[in-house]
């Protein structure tokens, strides 16, 4: 095979005849220099050819066309093929080398829409904007109707388009909304690399349901005599789905304690009321623990779980606890206790109140005997008391208010004394029949002394007293008469200084 290629240009070329021995690729170069005509400079230049082989297909005739062979065997033919190897243009000539174009640097979106809701800006910056879009704004929120329910919004898809046809978008499409803060990121590239994001802001409320607000754990216990708390065992086992329990309370009992648990519902704590009454937590977050009073009776606490976004969602578990008012007894140790009553307990009650009368009996005869002893020894000290007494108006000073009612009491409590005398006289004669006419002769004799003195020590009082106020009238005369004179003697000196 002889193949022929011309490499160069047409004006100055030159031949290269080679036969190949074989199909294939075969590879000359052409290297040497050439002479710039404006500058007269010389280049080195290297030119490559690339010249491929191929065996030539040659058609077989048919087997009717060749009648001269009748065994079927053809006759190829070996023709010599001639490749012409045709050089490349003149390597002497070089064409100038073109501008470079500068690459695109616009990376902004033209529009950015979502499929529910309006896209908005975070801070708008003039009154003019449209459509909540400026391409110069990265931050944008989607802004919804206050009739929206948000328990439609599972999914948002996001569309944008591209000012500069050659610019590349991501970040479209569907995306899956959760409850809280959403954030969707579309980039818009430049063609020459250059990056542009916008920011999409979702906000979807959180809702916390009532089937959510449920109870984590349930412990009640009460206190012991030994100061122990034991277990109170409800009716049924607790269960976070069964709201109701009760139980039966001895009469012992003052109080339970309550020790409640609650999961976080959407990372937030349940607020928990027993009783009308918040409950507080630790610092680890956890309920304390709280004290309930309980009465006679029925006990009825209500335990509320509310939701701490939305109070009108809540979850109400009732406790109901019968506590017994009286110890319960045996019906044997009932019919026992009625016998007893009947027989022994009114013998012991009437024992007793005999008993106490006698008692009082003999405590009022030794006093009725003591005080009648002291009577016949008041009587004879009675003249020296009085003239105690009477002698002290001889004395150069004068009795004040105090003093006074001081004697009055003393009068007044013998003419005390002779009352309750009388009285016990008169126990005594009830008492006693066979004393009857000492009794009478004795009190007569102090009644008529009681009397007679008490009469004259009235009057004598009476004298004492105005002869005391005489006295107190006479004693502030002089004392003012003294206090004027000083005075007068105080001026007379005042007046010679």
């Amino acid at each position: 095979m002889v193949t022929q290629q011309r490499c160069g240009s047409a004006s100055a070329s030159k031949s290269i005849t080679f036969t190949p021995t074989n199909a294939g690729t075969y590879t000359f170069t052409l290297t040497g220099d050439i002479t710039d005509y404006d500058t007269d400079e010389n280049i080195d230049i290297s030119k490559s050819c690339v010249i491929t082989v191929k065996e030539k297909e040659v058609e077989q005739p048919p087997e009717s066309q060749n009648p001269s062979n009748p065994g079927g065997e053809s006759q190829t033919p070996n023709p010599e093929v001639k490749n012409e190897v045709i050089p490349q243009d003149n390597p002497q000539t070089q064409e100038p080398e073109q501008p470079k174009q500068t690459k695109s640097q616009n990376n902004h979106l033209s529009s950015l829409v979502v499929n529910d809701g309006v896209i908005d800006l975070q801070l708008k910056q003039t009154k003019t904007e449209k459509d909540g879009f400026n391409r110069d704004v990265e931050d944008y929120t989607v802004i919804f109707a206050d009739s929206y329910n948000f328990e439609d919004l599972k999914s948002l898809t996001v569309k944008a388009n591209a000012e500069d046809s050659k610019a590349k978008i991501s970040g479209t499409g569907n995306y899956t909304i959760n409850e809280g803060d959403n954030t969707i990121e579309v980039k818009c590239t430049a063609e020459d690399g250059k990056v542009k994001t916008y920011r999409i802001k979702v906000t979807k409320p959180i809702v916390i349901k009532k089937s959510e607000l449920k109870l984590d754990k349930l412990e009640i216990s009460y206190m012991n005599s030994d100061g122990q708390k034991i277990p109170l065992i409800l009716d049924n086992l607790f269960s976070s789905d069964t709201f109701e329990y009760t139980a039966d309370i001895n009469s012992e009992t003052k109080s339970i304690f309550l020790k409640l648990d609650t999961p976080k519902v959407k990372e937030k704590d349940i607020i928990v009321k027993v009783k009308g009454k918040e409950i507080s937590r630790d610092l680890e977050g956890n309920l304390n623990e709280e004290e309930i009073n309980l009465e006679d009776g029925k006990n009825t606490i209500r335990i509320s779980l509310i939701s701490p976004l939305d109070e009108s969602v809540q979850t109400d578990y009732v406790l109901t606890f019968n506590k017994e008012a009286v110890t319960l007894e045996t019906s044997a140790e009932v019919s026992e206790n009625k016998k007893d009553s009947k027989t022994i307990n009114p013998l012991i009650i009437l024992g007793v109140i005999v008993g106490i009368i006698v008692f009082l009996l003999i405590v009022l005869i030794i006093l009725l005997i003591i005080n009648h002893r002291r009577n016949k020894k008041a009587e004879k000290n009675n003249t020296k008391d009085d003239e105690k007494l009477f002698d002290y108006e001889e004395e150069d000073t004068y009795l004040n208010e105090e003093n006074l009612e001081k004697l009055n009491e003393t009068y007044t409590n013998k003419i005390n004394e002779k009352e309750d005398i009388e009285e016990l006289n008169k126990l005594m004669e009830q008492e006693d029949d066979s004393d009857k006419n000492l009794n009478q002769e004795e009190n007569k004799e102090i009644t008529d002394y009681e009397l007679a003195s008490s009469k004259t020590r009235e009057e004598k009082l009476a004298q004492l007293e105005k002869e005391i106020k005489e006295k107190n009238k006479r004693k502030i005369t002089k004392t003012k008469e003294k206090d004027d004179s000083n005075k007068d003697e105080k001026k007379e000196d005042n007046k010679d200084n």
